[in-house]
């Protein structure tokens, strides 16, 4: 999928050159190392590839990332490919500036491109509704984020879709 400008800002895939600004996006976003070890973790576990992880860029700066990583997922009724979104961050001088925004609808995009059909998130269910995401345990899917309530949330490609089941985190989750 091609790249695109928003208010110069370049959104696309991750390139190797990017690894250095996504490690220091996420732990500058979030005050600590936890997130952007996550992401270190997750790409050496296996290739996700350019089109699950998606990076803001200013002037040729990485400026924002988002990453969907996929999910083993037991349905109780037809095969479901599902993904998490986790995580995502912008740098704190450029937040409340549609970036992340932008971020979530190009990965969302791609994901459905790719035929995943459900995407989980652990997060403010105030900005994820905004997306149209919803409390997972409305469409009974458990894991280990069941017991957070609301902030557990789940969004189907389908709004058809059957998506009770089991998601099953990779361990590299377990210290988030």
């Amino acid at each position: 999928m091609a790249s695109a400008a928003v208010d110069r800002i370049e959104i696309g895939g991750e390139r190797e050159s990017d690894v250095p600004g996504i490690r220091s996006i996420h732990t500058d976003a979030f005050a600590g190392p936890i997130e952007a070890q996550l992401v270190d973790s997750l790409r050496t576990r296996d290739a996700y590839g350019p089109a699950l992880s998606v990076v803001a860029r200013k002037e040729g700066e990485v400026v924002g990332h988002v990453l969907f990583y996929p999910l083993e997922f037991t349905a109780v009724e037809s095969p479901i490919r599902a993904l998490s979104l986790a995580p995502i961050a912008v740098r704190s001088d450029l937040q409340g500036q549609g970036i992340g925004s932008s971020l979530i609808h190009e990965a969302l995009a791609r994901a459905w491109a790719s035929k995943f059909d459900l995407i989980l998130v652990l997060g403010d269910p105030a900005y994820y509704g905004r997306f149209g995401f919803r409390a997972a345990m409305d469409c009974e899917i458990s894991a280990p984020y069941s017991g957070t309530g609301h902030a557990f949330q789940a969004l189907a490609r389908e709004k058809s879709l059957k998506c009770a089941g089991q998601a099953h985190y990779p361990p590299e989750f377990d210290g988030v």
